[in-house]
Formats: C-alpha cells, structure tokens, sequence
C-alpha cells in the first residue's frame, strides 16, 4: 500500500542510506528530472523486510546503478535550467522571436528558384558555403564535446583545448554554420534575421557568461590572453 510521506523510511531512502549516497542526491534527482529516482520517492514505499527481498528478487530494482555514488557524481555537470520543462507560451515566444526567424531562411532559399546571383560560379560558390559549414561545425561540436566531457571530470574554468584562444568557440563555430546557409541564400534579410539573433541572444548569452565565469581566480589572465570570439577581430 502507498502511504505519503510522513517521517515513514521510503525503498528509495534505505537503499540510498545503504550505498552512502546523501538525501540531496535524491532531491536533485527530483530536481533535474531522474525518472527512476524521482518516482521512487514519489511513490514513497514503505521498507519492510518481505518487500524488500521482494524487489531485490525481481527486475524492479532501478536504484542499484543509479544510486551508486561513482555513476551519481556525474550528475554534476547536468544543467538544472535546461532540463527544466518548456511551457507553451516559452515554445510560443521561442518561435516567434528565434526559430520561426530560421525557418525563413529555408524558405527564402526555395522561393527563389534558383535565381541565386551569386558573386562567383555556382559550384565556386557551393564549395566555399560547404567549407565553412564544416569548419563551424567542426568548431562547434568538438568546443561543446570538450566541455561536456571536462565537466564530468573537474569543475572550474576550462582554458585550454578549443578555449585556448577564444573564449567562446562554441558559438563561434554556430555562427560560422549560419554564414554559411547566409551565403547559400544570398539575400538581404537573411542579414538582418542574423544580426537579430547573433545581436540579441547570443550576444546577451556570452555576455553573461562572462560574468559567471569571472567569479574564478584565473579568469582575469584568461580574459586578457585570449579573443571573444574572432581572432584577431574580436
């Protein structure tokens, strides 16, 4: 029988207390989102000697991996804010000032028929977008894979790598995918969709960043050393 939670010892406590992981482990787990985590505590089971052979005997067992203290320490680099639901209206408001703006650039890009005009022959043209479509995602996916993979190691400031020079390679190599369908597309607008979006959130974004990461020690060396975002413009 379920029973809420009322100082009563839950399957999810004992087992927690068992391998020496803290109740706020299992409240972040709530937190960010852990299914298997989150339901067991939210169906508070009682412990009992019988139930608990019981589910120890069967497949009903989600919290042995889950809970062990080596695996749970990697939960560290889980960011709480995006794993946080989106609401309607956020979906709404993300499509009308961001995504929708993308959208138009595909769009453009088949309502024009083929009339391109580019500067150079076409398949001159198509080369040069395609090499810096695969130089921004280069950049982009080996600044975010280092990132991840650093944090699940170590906390703190990551200064080398793809951080070496510029610190903020990830949307460098996001915007360098976006020149390249800019080109492709080769019309006005397209230049103002970016400017609205590179302007308005990614600049905001870096921006703060920045000041997040300054509360480290070693952030003023790093800062005076290395580039924004385009060496040796900015």
């Amino acid at each position: 029988m379920l029973v809420p939670n009322e100082g009563r010892r839950t399957l999810a406590d004992d087992h927690a207390r068992r391998h020496g992981v803290a109740g706020r482990h299992a409240r972040h787990d709530r937190r960010v989102g852990n299914p298997q985590v989150a339901d067991a505590i939210d169906l508070q089971i009682p412990i009992n000697k019988a139930s608990q052979a019981s589910v120890e005997r069967t497949s009903v067992h989600p919290f042995r991996d889950t809970l062990d203290p080596a695996r749970h320490a990697n939960l560290r680099c889980v960011d709480t804010y995006r794993a946080q639901p989106a609401t309607i209206g956020a979906g709404i408001a993300s499509l009308i000032t961001v995504l929708g703006w993308y959208w138009l650039l595909g769009w453009l890009m088949i309502a024009r028929g083929g009339r391109t005009g580019y500067p150079f022959a076409d398949y001159s043209w198509f080369s040069l977008c395609i090499g810096v479509c695969i130089v921004g995602c280069s950049i982009m996916i080996a600044a975010d894979a280092q990132k991840y993979f650093t944090l699940r190691v170590r906390s703190g400031l990551i200064t080398d790598g793809m951080y070496r020079f510029v610190r903020h390679p990830n949307y460098l190599g996001e915007m360098l995918v976006y020149t390249s369908f800019a080109l492709m597309i080769w019309h006005w607008l397209v230049v103002v969709v970016l400017a609205w979006i590179w302007g308005g959130f990614f600049a905001v974004n870096m921006m703060l960043t920045e000041v997040s990461l300054s509360r480290y020690p070693e952030w003023a060396e790093y800062k005076r050393r290395t580039w924004w975002l385009f060496p040796p413009l900015l």
